[in-house]
């Protein structure tokens, strides 16, 4: 374990990492999450998951009314609050968001579905998720994950025309997630960290994740783990000191990788 005389607080992604991709499952991490219950340790979600998913998932591995970062950044919640997360000052919520994308097919013709576009079975087809599952995933607050059915070189047209109308378009595990500028998932880290400074409260962190959106929050945690993606290439941190790239996907990287950063908090 590194020595530090800060609090510990985990910054995880879901699906890809604490979560199996396949099968959403996390049995080889729950070993850690109850020493983390024990330890008063917050495990704070930072995911492209809705709120709503959030919740569920949290009463399920008993972590209920921990701090999480949801919409890929879009919101974070602390204290029994939301907050939209944007470095704008004009904030879009979602219908908002739905409006824009709707305007830009209309001009233009681009071929590209939302969840606004499609019922919950289609969602379910795209994700594998179960039907109550899927309906969470549609109560969305700030952000529209889409799958893109053009061409290259129409997707960054589409990103122009985006950030003409002050919206960001980043690359998920499954989807493009559509979103506030300056929403992302380092952007709501640091603003929750910044809340609990505010509350004298200071953490060390720990990030762990898989794919490119996750990228940039992991090069600014103080440790980090990059778990091995079973369906995409690995992500690179560049200049971190304290980075650990897994052998195992999923919830098995995710417990190698913790293995590796608090040793001494696994024989407690």
């Amino acid at each position: 374990m590194l020595p530090t005389s800060l609090s510990w607080m985990i910054v995880t992604d879901l699906d890809g990492s604490l979560l199996d991709h396949d099968t959403y499952r996390w049995d080889a991490a729950q070993t850690w999450l109850d020493r983390f219950v024990i330890h008063h340790i917050p495990v704070v979600f930072c995911t492209s998951k809705t709120a709503t998913e959030v919740q569920q998932l949290q009463m399920q591995m008993q972590l209920i009314d921990m701090p999480y970062i949801c919409e890929n950044g879009g919101i974070f919640y602390v204290d029994g609050e939301h907050h939209i997360v944007s470095t704008q000052q004009h904030k879009q919520d979602y219908s908002q968001i739905v409006s824009q994308l709707q305007n830009i097919r209309e001009q233009y013709a681009w071929q590209y579905s939302g969840f606004a576009d499609v019922e919950v079975q289609q969602i379910i087809a795209w994700t594998g998720l179960d039907s109550q599952s899927a309906m969470y995933a549609k109560q969305r607050q700030a952000s529209e994950p889409i799958l893109w059915q053009d061409t290259d070189e129409n997707l960054q047209k589409f990103k122009e025309q985006l950030a003409l109308r002050k919206l960001d378009l980043i690359k998920g595990g499954r989807f493009w997630h559509v979103m506030n500028q300056g929403s992302d998932k380092y952007h709501a880290l640091q603003q929750l960290l910044a809340y609990y400074q505010q509350q004298n409260l200071e953490f060390r962190t720990i990030g762990l994740g898989d794919s490119p959106n996750d990228a940039l929050f992991l090069q600014h945690t103080d440790c980090s783990v990059v778990i091995q993606s079973k369906y995409a290439d690995r992500i690179q941190l560049d200049q971190h000191e304290h980075v650990y790239y897994t052998q195992n996907t999923g919830p098995q990287g995710w417990a190698e990788g913790l293995d590796y950063f608090l040793t001494s908090l696994r024989e407690q």
